[in-house]
């Protein structure tokens, strides 16, 4: 029986793309491709299907963390392949503890999504060749290593719900500092939006891994 994809990307291209790459696998059927959340939720609610391959860039429409979330809680036996475009460790960290195993970088042969279908509808661990380098590295990731000590208190703040003007008087920086070190931190992370940012909190990414000290540098 073959295994029911669905594929889920903002750029009609890309799916257009991943349409020719599953055509040619005998033991995968793409069942759907949606372009948008609300096209992607509908077409899951009415089709049948085992795997969902969804780009992470185009999780901006509601932010990675959140979006997985509600996918999960509307379709807990569905599994994943996430496409990614960053060599990024806190990135590949994030998807692990999301419970993501299949991640595939898409400068990778196209020939790598047909085995990352296949490994997560066998709910095992596929790591693309373009991210195998990350694996050590996001196993053991310490988001202190990764964050200075200003950036892990601005993403502190900025979580707790005081905006960056706010933040900005409450450690005398100017707003153009705070909000520079505030954007270096989400490259860091991974993460391109407010909505995934917010999303790695809901999920405990962050606070989890160092508590988010105070900080003391300047």
């Amino acid at each position: 029986m073959a295994i029911k994809v669905i594929a889920a990307d903002s750029h009609p291209l890309f799916t257009l793309g991943i349409e020719s790459a599953l055509s040619k696998c005998d033991d995968v059927d793409l069942v759907g491709i949606a372009h948008s959340s609300s096209e992607l939720f509908t077409l899951a609610a009415d089709t049948p299907c085992d795997v969902l391959v969804i780009d992470h860039c185009s999780c901006r429409w509601d932010g990675f963390g959140s979006l997985m979330s509600a996918l999960r809680a509307a379709h807990p036996h569905l599994k994943m392949v996430v496409q990614v475009c960053m060599h990024n460790a806190a990135l590949l960290a994030t998807m692990s503890r999301l419970g993501i195993g299949a991640v595939l970088h898409k400068c990778d042969a196209v020939n790598h999504l047909a085995h990352a279908i296949q490994a997560a509808y066998a709910g095992a661990i596929y790591v693309s060749p373009a991210l195998q380098c990350l694996k050590p590295m996001a196993g053991n990731l310490d988001v202190s290593c990764v964050l200075t000590a200003r950036e892990t208190e601005i993403l502190r703040l900025f979580l707790s719900g005081l905006p960056v003007c706010e933040i900005a008087r409450k450690l005398h920086r100017a707003k153009q500092t705070v909000s520079a070190h505030k954007s270096k931190a989400m490259r860091k992370l991974g993460v391109e939006s407010d909505a995934e940012l917010f999303g790695l909190r809901y999920l405990d990414a962050l606070f989890a891994i160092n508590g988010f000290q105070e900080a003391t540098q300047t």
